[in-house]
C-alpha cells in the first residue's frame, strides 16, 4: 500500500483551444507512430513558450502532424510541403538525421480552431495553419484575431 495522505488533489485543467492567432513554441518531443490506415507519420509535440505576454498559455501542448510516408502522393506531398515549412521556419535548410535534431529550436506557430462535431464526441481543438522564423514576442491573440498591427511593420 501506497500513503497518499499527503497529495493534493488539483483542479482539472481546461483543455479548451488556445485563442487563434501566432504563438511561440519549440518541439519537446517526436515520434513515428502508425497510422490507423497502417503507414507510418512523423507527429511532434510543440510546447507555447510565448503566448504574447499573459503567461497563461507558456507550457501548453500542441501536436503537428506531418504524412511524410504517406502511401497516397497528394497527402505525401502536402505531409512534405508541411514539413518543409516548419523546417525553414526552423533556419533548418539540410536534411536533418533524426527527429531529436527539430528539438529545442524556436519558432512560431499559426494556430486557428478546428471545429468538432458534437455526434461523433469531437470537441473543438487547435491545428498549425502556418509557420514563420521566431520574431521572439508573439503576437497577442486578440490582436491576431482582429488583424491590429503588432509593431511588425510587415504584419497588419
Amino acid at each position: 500500500m501506497v500513503d497518499l495522505s499527503d497529495i493534493e488533489v488539483l483542479p482539472p485543467r481546461d483543455f479548451e483551444p488556445l485563442p487563434e492567432g501566432w504563438y511561440g513554441a519549440e518541439i519537446i518531443d517526436s515520434d513515428k507512430p502508425i497510422a490507423s490506415e497502417g503507414h507510418p507519420y512523423l507527429s511532434v509535440t510543440f510546447s507555447i513558450n510565448d503566448d504574447g505576454g499573459s503567461g497563461e498559455h507558456i507550457g501548453r501542448r500542441i501536436w503537428g502532424v506531418f504524412s511524410l510516408w504517406n502511401p497516397d502522393e497528394k497527402k505525401r506531398k502536402a505531409g512534405q510541403r508541411n514539413y518543409s515549412e516548419m523546417c525553414q521556419a526552423m533556419k533548418l535548410t539540410t536534411k536533418t538525421k533524426n527527429s531529436e535534431e527539430l528539438h529545442g529550436i524556436p519558432l512560431d506557430i499559426k494556430l486557428v480552431i478546428k471545429a468538432g462535431n458534437k455526434e461523433k464526441g469531437f470537441s473543438p481543438k487547435n491545428q498549425i495553419y502556418g509557420y514563420r522564423i521566431s520574431a521572439g514576442v508573439a503576437i497577442p491573440p486578440t490582436q491576431a484575431v482582429s488583424g491590429a498591427s503588432n509593431g511588425r511593420p510587415w504584419e497588419t
